[in-house]
């Protein structure tokens, strides 16, 4: 995967590259993730501001564990960071997805692109979305993900504050293809 290479157009016009997350990237990460407002760091897993932390990612990548795309610009500016992160054992069939949009690039159809080419490089997906974001709902749900329920008070915030997750599933492979 390390060697995935793939250039679209937006909806908006807009030439973008998506690429995997490479060592050369540290400070083009760390750009885009300061633009991170501190309500959109709420929703986020882990302290993204914390440059240490965003230049481990750089320092610990192993694809085999979490596979970072990238969608940057022909100039090189990172627009977005999408990652997978893989599971072992009995979940070893499932990954979880996480997304982060630079805010000029929202609502243009970013997000959604970098989903389905993740959807393509792997068999199986979830996603744990906080339940009052019905936008980031609705979106995953036209890429074919299907609720299976809601978690009262499972994700607890940046700022002490409990919040509802809804937990969605996209199978690329019918159940029923599945050998039992």
């Amino acid at each position: 995967m390390e060697n995935y290479r793939n250039i679209l157009t937006l909806k908006t016009g807009d030439r973008i590259v998506l690429r995997p997350l490479s060592s050369n990237d540290r400070e083009g990460l760390i750009a885009m993730f300061s633009t991170a407002t501190k309500e959109e760091t709420l929703f986020l897993k882990h302290n993204v501001h914390n440059e240490e932390l965003v230049s481990s990612w750089v320092d610990d990548l192993n694809y085999d564990r979490v596979f970072p795309l990238l969608a940057t610009s022909f100039t090189g500016e990172i627009l977005g960071n999408a990652t997978l992160h893989f599971r072992e054992g009995v979940l070893r069939h499932t990954a979880e997805l996480r997304i982060f949009i630079s805010g000029d690039y929202r609502g243009k159809g970013l997000g959604s692109v970098m989903i389905k080419e993740l959807l393509k490089l792997a068999r199986r997906k979830g996603a744990q979305i906080v339940a009052d974001q019905m936008q980031v709902v609705k979106a995953f749900r036209k890429l074919g993900f299907v609720r299976l329920c809601d978690v009262d008070g499972y994700f607890l915030r940046s700022d002490g504050v409990y919040q509802d997750v809804v937990l969605m599933l996209n199978y690329l492979k019918e159940i029923k293809d599945f050998e039992f």
